[in-house]
């Protein structure tokens, strides 16, 4: 790399390895070295070497998606520049395959007013349940007006799809550049608790099945 790194993020001790990640085409290892919280800044900072890599959609993808909290440091401006400068098909080729030929119906919780409610954002959901679930995480932060929108999109507006492997997690997330004019449907407040009751048991139902299944791993002779 003739460039080089920038890695104030990544604690001293692991910057050789994050940088010897990198050279070896190890997107994901390089962002992991640093955390989940400053992904992007590290895309932001190193982009041009990203890019002579031919691993910028990849990191772009994993440090968007791999925040442990959100993108809310982030103007809706900001987040759409990452995915409009990368190759979509690059990007498409960084997550899952999508899970059919579209269009899709998806569906975004959102919570806050005016443009911190971010209607338009780019990640979406396959599950309404898991939006409502988010929604009332977002609320539980102290954001009010917990709500959910669906949107129906074509593929060619997709520009990744990622299969989630998270406990509690079953979901297709889509990342989204909606193009104006897409019509959204405000969902019924009415649905939103229930939804997220059922989405948090399903969630700690997984985890203690996968807890169970851990423990009898270990005990196995």
């Amino acid at each position: 790399m003739e460039r080089k790194l920038w890695l104030d993020p990544i604690p001293e001790a692991l910057r050789d390895q994050a940088a010897q990640a990198l050279q070896a085409g190890d997107a994901d290892g390089f962002l992991c070295a640093a955390g989940n919280h400053h992904g992007l800044d590290l895309v932001l900072h190193n982009m041009a070497v990203l890019k002579q890599l031919g691993l910028y959609e990849r990191a772009t993808l994993r440090a968007f998606i791999g925040t442990s909290a959100n993108n809310a440091g982030w103007t809706q401006r900001d987040l759409i520049g990452f995915f409009n400068i990368g190759n979509r098909e690059r990007f498409l080729a960084a997550g899952d395959p999508l899970p059919g030929l579209g269009p899709f119906t998806l569906y975004r919780g959102v919570a806050g007013g005016g443009a911190q409610r971010r209607e338009r954002g780019l990640s979406w959901t396959s599950e309404l349940d898991l939006a409502w679930w988010f929604a009332y995480r977002a609320a539980g932060w102290g954001l009010p007006n917990p709500g959910v929108v669906t949107a129906t999109v074509a593929a060619e507006h997709v520009i990744a799809c990622m299969h989630s492997s998270e406990v509690g997690r079953g979901e297709n997330e889509f990342i989204v550049l909606l193009p104006k004019g897409t019509r959204l449907i405000h969902r019924p407040a009415s649905e939103g608790r229930e939804c997220a009751d059922r989405y948090e048991r399903l969630k700690n139902e997984q985890q203690r099945q996968w807890i169970a299944t851990m423990q009898r791993k270990l005990n196995e002779p």
